[in-house]
């Protein structure tokens, strides 16, 4: 069976050797967790764009996020994108204090029935709790991107239980904010996602993206956090030639993800690290 393999660097004190990951084609997604859309927004979103932007940066699916609940699901991008045969998800950002979230909501359910309190001081591990218990998807955005709204959070995020993973390397990062998240999400055993946090006018559209290694529906596979922090160095995934060696049996699908320096002792460590990939 036909399949895709993502190149993992090392990053941050636990790997020094680079390992190649093998992943059954059947549950592989790649998608990007975060494209801001706002309806009556005076730079509306290029459809058009993004749906060719998709095509050839070999991306499976989209999330369009709006602040404080997801775009509706009659909204002329979702209708657009859904036409154009691109798969599209529908997520928020919400925010307590100095914290902000991505929040996917369950398929087919009514935000008016999740919608949280936002108001007044609201406690960030309140809020988590809240969304989590309403059978919500729940990722920290970037701590340390301090032009993002919650990019003021930084080492406080330690105080924020019950996430379900960190929206760790994004496109409108600057400097080391990125690597940053990335190893705040390694130290928490957190899995770590990546995202453009743009438009696909955006220089960096598509530089960051998720992998999902799940079996079906997206908010699932984030709460489970199966999922890894990919890196594309160009407008398509370079090829990859290594096999991944294998250790006591047949792992060359969904357990492929423990291979590596650590046998996948500790998979909170490999699931947060970058990766290159194709698509075979």
């Amino acid at each position: 069976m036909l399949g895709r393999s993502f190149r993992f660097p090392p990053v941050g004190p636990y790997g020094s050797d680079w390992y190649v990951h093998p992943v059954n084609e059947k549950y592989a997604m790649i998608i990007d967790l975060f494209v801001p859309y706002q309806e009556n927004d005076e730079q509306p979103l290029d459809v058009a764009l993004l749906s060719e932007s998709v095509r050839s940066k070999g991306i499976d699916a989209v999330c369009l996020v709006s602040e404080n609940e997801p775009p509706a699901e009659d909204s002329k991008a979702v209708q657009e994108l859904n036409q154009s045969g691109t798969k599209t998800y529908r997520a928020a950002t919400v925010s307590a204090g100095a914290a902000r979230f991505w929040v996917l909501p369950p398929q087919n359910s009514d935000w008016n029935d999740i919608r949280p309190d936002t108001t007044g001081d609201v406690e960030p591990a309140d809020l988590v709790q809240d969304l989590t218990d309403k059978g919500c998807a729940v990722l920290l955005c970037n701590p340390y991107a301090r032009n993002l709204p919650g990019g003021e959070l930084r080492d406080h995020a330690v105080y924020i239980p019950g996430i379900h993973g960190v929206l760790a390397m994004i496109g409108t990062a600057i400097g080391n904010e990125n690597k940053l998240a990335q190893e705040f999400a390694m130290v928490r055993r957190l899995a770590a996602g990546g995202a453009s946090a743009a438009g696909p006018d955006h220089g960096e559209f598509g530089r960051y993206l998720t992998l999902g290694l799940f079996e079906g529906e997206l908010v699932e596979g984030i709460r489970s956090g199966e999922f890894l922090t990919m890196e594309s160095t160009g407008d398509t995934f370079e090829p990859i030639e290594a096999k991944a060696s294998h250790r006591g049996g047949d792992r060359g699908s969904r357990d492929g993800k423990r291979q590596g320096r650590n046998g996948g002792r500790d998979r909170g460590r490999n699931r947060s690290s970058r990766g290159h990939g194709r698509r075979s």
